[in-house]
């Protein structure tokens, strides 16, 4: 019998079982079939990045929903701490109707170098996350774009190092995030207009989680961590979702047990870590050491489709 998200605590050395989406269930029997005839072939996975977006909050106060659409009910989190999470439209081809933290596929552009640059090197994300220094540069560079473009919050500082606040509200700043989304600009141009330099000392790693190999679609996914700096707040503008807005961990959990909310396997995962900090301290300040994991598809013996794997010790 599978656990309900809030109950399985995603801990280390845990062996998961996660409930799989009926679109995915279809391309498990696909995998199947194709593994019986000899005819699969595994998709190679593409490097993405995404960004658990948190900020600091009253413990004692309840935040209110920015969107009238939203559901009514909300609670304090008792740490302090609120995520930044986006429900995504049901037509979108990955992780349909999911709640999600800001992220995407690595771009070409996220391996350029004149992109404005200060913080841990690429030789120091590397040691990180695990990877190559390229694969980190690349990473890195995409975690604070897609964050940029998905929440409006950038991650990002005077080029001369200075610590004057940023405001990206506005249209003018509306408008970089859509040349961005569509290509018409580079995330280095747009950096250099403003005078700015990615801050790479802003992310945390949490974890590297690759879509199975049975899936059409696959994503070597890094997960990381970033306090919302002073003077941003993310938005809800981002066309990739019908929602997006801070929440407590807990009430993500409660909706996800409820069946009125999806969160994935690594969503839950993840969104954990901020769950159980203490405060926003602990959560930032806890290092993980470098893991791929993936997760194998399985059949339950009542018939129940499920992810399963052990989780790094």
């Amino acid at each position: 019998m599978l656990l309900k998200p809030s109950q399985q605590a995603y801990l280390p050395g845990e062996t998961i079982y996660a409930a799989m989406a009926d679109y995915q269930k279809e391309q498990v029997d696909a995998w199947h079939a194709a593994l019986a005839a000899g005819t699969f072939v595994p998709t190679e996975p593409r490097l993405a990045a995404t960004v658990m977006l948190v900020r600091r909050v009253d413990a004692d106060h309840v935040s209110e929903w920015r969107s009238t659409a939203a559901p009514a009910d909300r609670m304090a989190p008792p740490n302090g701490i609120e995520v930044f999470m986006i429900r995504r439209q049901r037509t979108m081809a990955v992780a349909p109707n999911a709640a999600v933290f800001p992220g995407g596929r690595v771009d070409l552009r996220d391996s350029d170098t004149d992109i404005p640059w200060l913080g841990a090197g690429p030789a120091e994300w590397a040691h990180r996350i695990g990877r190559d220094e390229e694969t980190a540069r690349r990473v890195v560079v995409c975690a604070i774009r897609e964050t940029f473009e998905e929440s409006g919050v950038l991650l990002a500082r005077a080029a001369d190092g200075s610590d004057a606040p940023l405001d990206t509200s506005g249209e003018a700043w509306l408008e970089e995030r859509r040349l961005l989304v569509e290509h018409e600009v580079a995330f280095a141009e747009v950096l250099r207009r403003h005078g700015l330099a990615i801050d790479t000392d802003c992310l945390r790693y949490l974890a590297n989680w690759c879509t199975p190999e049975y899936a059409q679609r696959r994503h070597d996914t890094f997960f990381f961590v970033a306090e919302c700096p002073a003077g941003q707040d993310a938005d809800d503008k981002t066309r990739e979702a019908f929602l997006a807005d801070w929440l407590e961990p807990q009430w993500a959990f409660d909706r996800a047990d409820a069946g009125l909310l999806d969160l994935m396997a690594p969503t839950v995962y993840n969104l954990g870590f901020a769950a159980r900090a203490a405060n926003m301290d602990e959560l930032l300040g806890t290092e993980h050491v470098p893991y791929r994991f993936m997760e194998k598809p399985v059949i339950l013996p009542d018939g129940t489709y499920a992810f399963t794997g052990v989780l790094p010790a």
